[in-house]
């Protein structure tokens, strides 16, 4: 049996492969980005306790961190599938991004 690297792919497919693995490091990108501005956010609201602000400015920096993590981690399982060549987590990268909410 070959192995991932033994298969000879054709070139349209290493130009998919390649945007691929742009696209999810971009994906990953933009996660960091969003759990960074959530932290951020976080520490901000820290320094003025004592004034009055709406209640869910918590919430907003909380659900930016949690969503900031998902996307990240979604983003480096789908960059680590298409630079190994693993159906396994390119098939969980699809599930997750094709979810209907």
């Amino acid at each position: 049996m070959a192995t991932a690297s033994q298969i000879t792919v054709s070139p349209a497919m290493q130009v998919v492969r390649v945007f691929l693995i742009i696209f999810t490091i971009l994906f990953w990108i933009t996660g960091f980005c969003l759990f960074v501005i959530g932290i951020w956010a976080t520490a901000q609201m820290n320094k003025y306790e004592d004034l009055p602000r709406p209640n869910n400015y918590d919430a907003v920096s909380i659900v930016l961190i949690v969503i900031g993590l998902v996307i990240a981690c979604v983003g480096i399982c789908g960059c680590c599938g298409a630079l190994r060549k693993s159906v396994f987590l390119l098939k969980m990268v699809k599930i997750i991004c094709s979810a209907e909410f």
